[in-house]
């Protein structure tokens, strides 16, 4: 007869290898090295078919519907068809060649349009005069929005201008002290 703890060992044991055998295991492997063979076919080709699979009934349903097929959009739908809730995100649409061919097949959006680092833009030749009720609030983030390049060929300007303006005001005042003063006597 067998002894009580050694079957209550033996069950737990296994119910540890079930749980175990029911858990997918969450493998990285580092950037430039293949994958063993045993990974890639238990562990990986299945989380890539079944992400295409979803993307693929997630793109018809919102084809159907009429809904824009977006990223986002396919990611939340993803969520609603599978079973276990868990879906797919952004990035693996992205990061899954296949997903990502059959998305971009069907996708109604554009891409946005990235911002180039290219020469900056240049800073007008006159300074523009400025209001006294100006929001100082939107300024301030227009300003933030510019390159430190940008900001330094605004700022050269308006000394440049500020220099200009400083000059003529200088000449104004010469004209106005000479029109004042009585002329010198002549002899």
């Amino acid at each position: 007869m067998r002894d009580c703890d050694a079957e209550l060992q033996e069950m737990s044991q296994i119910e540890a290898f079930r749980r175990d055998e029911e858990q997918t295991p969450d493998i990285r492997v580092e950037p430039g090295k293949r994958p063993a063979e045993w990974l890639r076919e238990k562990v990986y080709e299945p989380k890539k078919a079944r992400t295409l699979d979803l993307v693929k009934r997630a793109v018809q349903a919102l084809l159907e519907t009429g809904h824009q097929v977006s990223l986002a959009a396919v990611a939340r739908k993803t969520k609603e068809i599978d079973q276990a809730g868990l879906g797919v995100s952004e990035s693996a649409v992205l990061t899954t060649q296949d997903a990502y061919a059959h998305y971009e097949q069907f996708r109604t959006q554009s891409p946005r349009p990235r911002r180039s680092a290219s020469a900056p833009k240049p800073a007008p030749q006159e300074p523009r005069p400025v209001r006294a009720d100006r929001n100082t609030v939107r300024v301030r983030q227009r300003y933030l929005h510019l390159t430190k390049a940008e900001l330094a060929d605004r700022l050269i300007a308006q000394e440049q201008a500020y220099r200009e303006l400083h000059d003529r005001w200088l000449e104004a005042q010469h004209e106005l002290l000479t029109l004042k003063l009585p002329k010198p006597p002549t002899y």
